[in-house]
């Protein structure tokens, strides 16, 4: 707690300072923070902001709170916070429970549109995504022994018992 950042900062704001500085964070763009404009939205904020009703609003607590304002408006810092978190759970890749039987049949999009949810048979959209390329050609292997020398022309050859000159 306290006033800004330092090396004693605990990352964390009890209600009281909430209460102390609410009106200094409207001011920084956030959708959440707007209309923060008396002691008593201060609280409601804050006791929206302690998820676990702790006291002490931590700092995943106050980001969280943040993010999912921005997400649920739909402003452009919700967008990328939410593109964000999708690209997170893409990259860890299925959980157990969500990995299908393979002997059943995928389910097929609503009717009118496409699935709300992208996967690799059905992206956001119902555009499929295109083949990947074909592979490169592969070189071919270097031999390890180098090749016999070549042999001299033809030219510069004398048959044996030839005589120089004429």
């Amino acid at each position: 707690g306290g006033v800004g950042r330092d090396f004693k900062d605990d990352k964390r704001i009890k209600e009281a300072e909430f209460l102390q500085g609410y009106a200094g964070v409207g001011r920084h763009g956030f959708v959440a923070l707007e209309g923060l404009d008396s002691k008593k939205a201060a609280k409601r904020a804050f006791k929206s902001m302690d998820g676990n009703g702790g006291g002490l609003v931590l700092m995943d607590e106050w980001c969280a709170f943040l993010k999912d304002a921005e997400v649920k408006a739909g402003t452009e810092v919700g967008r990328l916070l939410s593109a964000e978190a999708g690209a997170r759970r893409l990259a860890r890749g299925p959980t157990p429970e969500a990995v299908a039987d393979p002997t059943e049949a995928p389910e097929a999009p609503p009717a009118n549109g496409p699935p709300a949810f992208a996967t690799e048979e059905a992206p956001i959209g119902g555009a499929r995504a295109p083949p990947p390329p074909p592979p490169l050609p592969q070189a071919p292997p270097v031999p390890l022994v180098p090749p016999p020398a070549p042999s001299p022309p033809a030219t510069a050859r004398k048959p044996a018992g030839a005589r120089m000159g004429g």
